[in-house]
């Protein structure tokens, strides 16, 4: 028997059916995004509205796919197709993605690198409009990591943005009991 029926096997043994189509799918569809970059690229015409425009839609695809991955518990691969989506925006549209960051940071967090995930989040905090959601999930990380004062400042920031952001109240109040 050789290896690639010996993988298939093993895939088929482990994964049901409905997964398998869900990964081939998402592999499809990792081709084809990037199939349409690499088209964009050897046009050679970065600058015209309509590849932004193409750019900033693989950005965002990529995205999707890494909020799809993250719903499924597939953190790893969800951190790069944030990453790539993050990239593009850079590299391509010299803008942020701040969703993107958000959403690796926090990803990072769970997959137990807190550094990380706080140096992401401090690339996105001063960006306009102010989200309570960034300094509470940096309060989340600190006080994941024992620093209580600097997750109780997180907890008071996002209230400083919006003082009715819940989530910032329940942790300090949770703290205070």
């Amino acid at each position: 028997m050789n290896e690639d029926k010996r993988n298939s096997q093993f895939l088929e043994n482990y994964l049901s059916y409905s997964e398998l189509e869900k990964l081939q799918e998402r592999d499809m569809k990792e081709l084809e995004l990037e199939t349409q970059l690499e088209k964009i690229i050897l046009e050679g015409n970065l600058r015209t509205e309509s590849s932004k425009k193409s750019i900033a839609e693989i950005s965002r695809a990529y995205y999707k796919l890494g909020n799809e991955l993250v719903e499924i518990g597939e953190y790893p691969e969800a951190v790069e197709f944030f990453t790539r989506s993050v990239q593009l925006s850079q590299r391509f549209l010299r803008k942020k993605a701040p969703d993107a960051i958000y959403n690796r940071a926090i990803t990072m967090a769970l997959l137990g690198y807190p550094i990380v995930a706080l140096r992401d989040l401090q690339s996105i905090e001063r960006m306009r409009p102010l989200k309570p959601d960034v300094f509470y999930v940096k309060g989340q990380i600190y006080e994941s990591i024992g620093r209580k004062g600097m997750a109780r400042k997180m907890y008071n920031k996002s209230l400083q943005i919006d003082p009715n952001y819940w989530r910032a109240q329940s942790s300090l109040q949770r703290r205070d009991d």
